[in-house]
């Protein structure tokens, strides 16, 4: 090749590299935001249901508000609840259109098997969970390859245990025999969350009974069963919880404990159902009439102490519906 050959190439090799490099530095973030794309709308749903994992399906709208087309190779995306990865994904081949918007659908899975750390998590941070959607594009331009960051974070916040306190009642719960009839009667429940991790959650209940009779009554031990739309999620027994004084106020204290491996079975039917539960709960005591010294009065009798449902409603997503 001869000087001017080799001299005119030069130039047309210097003219397409201030091209490409001009389009990085104009896509990079060396010129305003305003030329970036932009994430204008997501919203977050359950998708389908299976029996090792849930669907999260996403849509969003991304608007380009360059004059070109732009190819991404690959949108990969990780959603964080708590700091805790709770799923990951990712989409290839998505092209954003010139100067408009573009809407594009994700989708993941939560397994099954993460969900009791997940709402461990959530109870530790007094029923907050910070949910944190960091996506990566990855875009392909002349060999080289560069990522582009983003995302969105908003807080999602339940009171599950809201339908777990009771105030103002006045629920009797008989036993004892027909010639001599004897009862307890709950005046209020009140529940705070024990301890939580992925091998089970606690919840702790106050119950205030009354006992109306002259002579105490020993708890023995109390039994909590519990069951959330239908699926056992634990028992839980309390030994020694109290003894009821004479015709007066006793505060007694017992737990429920809801099993990790069962919080597997029932997160399914909690968002099939539009994450609603029924939570039905039965509380049973064995008291010692044994001192009552009444003829017929056996030694102890198995007291149903309450017998309650309550329905329990979640919203995980509705907060991130739109920004």
């Amino acid at each position: 090749m001869n000087s001017k050959g080799l001299g005119k190439g030069i130039i047309i090799g210097l003219v397409i590299f201030a091209v490409v490099i001009g389009f990085f530095v104009y896509w990079y973030g060396f010129r305003e935001d305003t030329v970036r794309p932009t994430v204008e709308d997501i919203s977050f749903e359950w998708g389908e249901v299976d029996f090792e994992s849930i669907e999260i399906s996403a849509d969003a709208t991304i608007y380009n508000p360059n004059p070109f087309r732009i190819n991404i190779n690959r949108i990969y995306f990780t959603a964080l609840a708590n700091e805790m990865e709770l799923a990951e994904g990712e989409k290839e081949d998505v092209s954003l259109s010139a100067g408009g918007e573009t809407d594009i659908h994700l989708s993941t899975n939560i397994y099954h098997e993460d969900i009791p750390r997940f709402l461990a998590s959530h109870v530790n941070n007094d029923e907050l969970t910070d949910f944190e959607m960091n996506t990566v594009a990855e875009v392909g331009v002349g060999g080289a390859t560069y990522n582009y960051e983003f995302g969105e974070s908003y807080t999602a916040e339940t009171d599950i245990l809201e339908g777990f306190n009771v105030e103002g009642v006045e629920q009797i719960y008989e036993f004892g025999t027909e010639d001599m009839p004897a009862e307890i009667i709950l005046r209020s429940l009140s529940s705070y969350w024990g301890e939580a991790d992925e091998d089970g959650i606690e919840i702790i209940h106050e119950a205030v009974l009354y006992n109306p009779h002259e002579k105490s009554i020993p708890l023995n031990e109390i039994e909590v069963s519990t069951e959330m739309n239908g699926i056992d999620v634990g028992t839980a027994f309390t030994e020694d919880p109290a003894e009821l004084s004479p015709e007066s106020e006793t505060r007694v204290i017992f737990r429920t404990v809801m099993e990790g491996q069962r919080l597997e079975a029932w997160w399914p039917t909690h968002v099939s159902r539009g994450e609603r539960t029924d939570v039905a709960s039965t509380v049973s005591a064995e008291v010692d009439t044994s001192d009552w010294d009444f003829p017929g009065m056996g030694d102890t009798y198995e007291v149903e102490l309450m017998d309650f449902s309550t329905p329990v409603s979640t919203d995980f997503f509705t907060p991130f519906q739109m920004f």
